[in-house]
């Protein structure tokens, strides 16, 4: 992982600072040597022994090097906290899942790497069913934590290579990169461990899940399309299902 000090460093602005800045000390430096400036500075300490000012010189050669050493320990801290700040925006806060603005982009780059490899992924939406019903009868406190208990569940569950995203309210999108049989399995295994007993009590919440192979050269809007399609139809059966797209499977 690169250092964030070190992406600081990358930035187009630093490098043109430091080209106006080796241009102004170069400047400088002519123009010490035309006016033979260190001479002068010499023979004005020799006429003032008692002034040491002499001592000037190696002064400013410290405050230099100390200068340098702060602005460098500046730069460390102000790109530790950049980078901790870009992360988290990229985090749901109650879940610390990845946020839809992040998860698009994601899936973007996910898009890119398959035209480039000629990969199909698996994509899955998942919905909990009655959760407003939940949000009602118990309060968005015990909503959040069954949101929170969901999150968990699905890292837990999934493969690490699994991309997860909290994608609306209480809809959850789910990028598989590698397609196996496994993969089709995998959505009614969560379907059917899913079943609303994962804070130690039973809720009335199940769980709807779409699933769509997002094929290479198609579009991302189209792949999105039709996992949420998957997702609608299974919850127009009665929802406590796996609905599937394009998948070749009956699901």
């Amino acid at each position: 992982m690169t250092m964030p000090h070190l992406e600081y460093f990358n930035r187009p602005s630093l490098l043109k600072d430091t080209f106006v800045l080796l241009i102004v000390n170069l400047f400088l430096l002519l123009l010490f040597i035309n006016f033979d400036v260190l001479e002068w500075a010499y023979q004005f300490s020799r006429q003032h022994e008692a002034w040491e000012l002499d001592e000037i010189i190696p002064l400013g050669v410290s405050l230099a090097i100390s200068l340098v050493i702060f602005s460098y320990r500046r730069i460390v801290e102000l790109g530790e906290l950049t980078h901790t700040f870009e992360r988290l925006s990229m985090r749901d806060p109650l879940t610390n899942l990845l946020n839809r603005r992040a998860g698009q982009v994601k899936l973007i780059s996910y898009q890119q790497k398959a035209k480039a490899n000629n990969n199909n992924y698996l994509l899955i939406q998942m919905d909990l069913d009655q959760f407003s019903k939940v949000n009602r009868l118990y309060g968005t406190n015990i909503g959040d934590e069954i949101l929170i208990a969901t999150a968990r569940f699905l890292e837990q569950s999934l493969p690490e290579t699994s991309l997860i995203i909290r994608w609306l309210d209480d809809k959850f999108l789910i990028l598989l990169p590698y397609i196996s049989e496994e993969s089709f399995e995998l959505p009614h295994k969560l379907c059917t461990r899913f079943d609303g007993q994962l804070l130690g009590r039973s809720y009335p919440v199940t769980c709807s899940i779409g699933i769509s192979v997002w094929s290479v050269g198609e579009d991302l809007d189209d792949a999105l399309y039709n996992v949420e399609e998957a997702l609608i139809g299974a919850k127009q059966a009665g929802g406590n299902r796996v609905n599937s797209i394009n998948t070749g499977k009956t699901a």
